[in-house]
This record gives structure tokens, sequence and C-alpha cells, in this order.
């Protein structure tokens, strides 16, 4: 998990810093992101990697779907993590 999420901030997040001033902001993360998900070659070598992090082990009969019964979402409205995976259908 280290080295995949080291290597995601090293190729896509530390770039968008662009101006330089060792943070990156809102702004910044939210183009770099749009831009590499634009990208059809870069979202293969660079997202999907982090994506396949997180979700694989949620994945517990390793059919490539995350059934409900497997889903980790929390039931808890304000956990700080809930809005990255939206609403449970």
């Amino acid at each position: 998990m280290y080295e995949t999420m080291h290597g995601f901030w090293e190729s896509v997040i530390a770039p968008a810093d662009a101006d330089e001033d060792d943070r990156v902001t809102l702004s910044e993360v939210t183009q770099a992101f749009a831009a590499t998900f634009a990208d059809r070659a870069r979202y293969c070598e660079e997202l999907a990697p982090v994506a396949d992090r997180f979700f694989d082990p949620a994945d517990g009969d390793g059919d490539g779907a995350i059934s409900r019964t497997e889903f980790f979402y929390g039931d808890d409205p304000g956990s700080p993590a809930n809005h990255i995976f939206g609403r449970l259908a």
C-alpha cells in the first residue's frame, strides 16, 4: 500500500503543485485528478493500481465486484471517507 500510494503521490499529486509552494491545494489536486481521469493511458497506469489496492480486499469472493455484503461503507453519515464512495444503492 505504501509503495502504491507513494508512487501515486510522486507521479500525480506532487507535480500538481503548480505554484511550487510545497503545498497542493484542492484546486491543484482537482486539476491533476481530472487530467489523469481524462487520459485513458494514465488511468490504467496511475489510478487503477490505487483503486485495486483499496477495493480488491473488499471483494471477498473474488468475483471482480463489491456486493452489498462485502462493501465497507460505514453507517456513520459523519464519517470522513463516506463521501468518496457515494450513496449505497
